[in-house]
């Protein structure tokens, strides 16, 4: 949502984000081996390399745990799963030309939690099963990391994060160089880099207890990593294996519907309360429902990140190129 919106649907979201945003401060301490973090073992390529560090407040919690998606049977119905007792990183990656006509790439991360528990105290918006994240970081000619853009997989809660290593004349006119704030959660807005840059060095992202929400990010090394957590390597995973989760008659399905109004929307991310109070005024009967991240001729819907249903194409992340132009980025 950008400053056009109208001032009473702007006012309405607001309350609505204040309930759903506000939280109690409980962090783990950086350097308490206890906390859990999660990462991928290192090999030659670039999505192992890059694989963020991530740590999730009360990682004890199972729902604050990252899973692998599975699918069962039950009474001859397929059910669609979230197991954290096994972490999985959903991977991919895209080459991309800026509308300036700059050559860069893409590494995508997926990642699923069993669920954002339902609260009032503090009100979890987002509440409902199967709910995931997605981090994109994008990389220049040189191999280096220039951005990185976090956003819920129903595309909510876009935040980017730029480097040092990012041209200031790719940055949006209005870029606050102070403070990045999300939606209730303060981001750094830059993240320094040394030059050359250290490829040992990875991100690290701190998400919020229940709603997974990113609530910072820095970097870290590999090593450090072991130092300071205990360090769980998920299994980096196809992003095209969410369509083929083996069943116990020895057939596959997809997390994602595959035909009709939802197609494209991850099975059982139902989320009651966004589309009680969000849906009429965002036009979106599946505002907040957790989606598949990719073009949307094949997906069947679109990722946007603007509520303004008008920006809807526009605001498609997919279409990374023209993404950035609508967010003000000039790469």
């Amino acid at each position: 949502m950008d400053r056009k919106t109208p001032a009473f649907i702007y006012l309405l979201f607001l309350s609505l984000f204040s309930l759903g945003c506000s939280h109690l401060p409980h962090a783990e301490k950086p350097n308490n081996p206890t906390a859990i973090a999660y990462t991928a073992s290192l090999d030659p390529s670039l999505v192992s390399r890059y694989t963020p560090v991530i740590t999730i407040e009360n990682s004890h919690q199972s729902y604050n745990q990252i899973g692998t998606v599975k699918a069962s049977i039950n009474k001859g119905k397929e059910n669609i799963y979230v197991d954290p007792k096994h972490a999985s990183f959903y991977v991919s990656h895209r080459e991309f030309t800026s509308t300036s006509g700059r050559r860069y790439t893409n590494l995508i991360y997926r990642i699923h939690f069993e669920k954002v528990p339902y609260s009032l105290i503090p009100f979890h918006l987002t509440a409902g099963d199967n709910g995931g994240l997605i981090v994109v970081i994008t990389l220049n000619t040189n191999k280096e990391p220039i951005l990185i853009t976090s956003v819920h997989s129903c595309g909510c809660y876009l935040a980017f994060t730029p480097t040092s290593l990012l041209s200031k004349e790719a940055f949006p006119k209005n870029w606050n160089w102070q403070t990045n704030r999300v939606f209730g959660e303060n981001l750094p807005s830059l993240l320094t880099l040394n030059k050359p840059f250290n490829e040992t060095t990875r991100p690290l992202i701190k998400l919020r207890d229940g709603t997974h929400r990113v609530m910072d990010i820095s970097t870290i090394s590999h090593e450090q990593a072991q130092k300071q957590f205990t360090l769980v390597n998920g299994e980096l995973q196809p992003i095209k294996a969410l369509k083929k989760l083996s069943l116990p008659n020895k057939t596959t399905t997809s997390f994602y519907h595959s035909h009709g109004l939802k197609k494209g929307y991850v099975r059982g991310a139902n989320k009651p309360l966004e589309f009680l109070l969000m849906s009429w005024w965002s036009l979106d009967l599946f505002v907040g429902r957790d989606k598949e991240f990719g073009p949307s001729d094949e997906t069947g819907n679109v990722f946007y990140t603007s509520l303004k249903p008008w920006n809807r194409k526009a605001s498609n992340m997919w279409h990374f190129d023209t993404f950035l132009d609508f967010w003000g980025w000039r790469l």
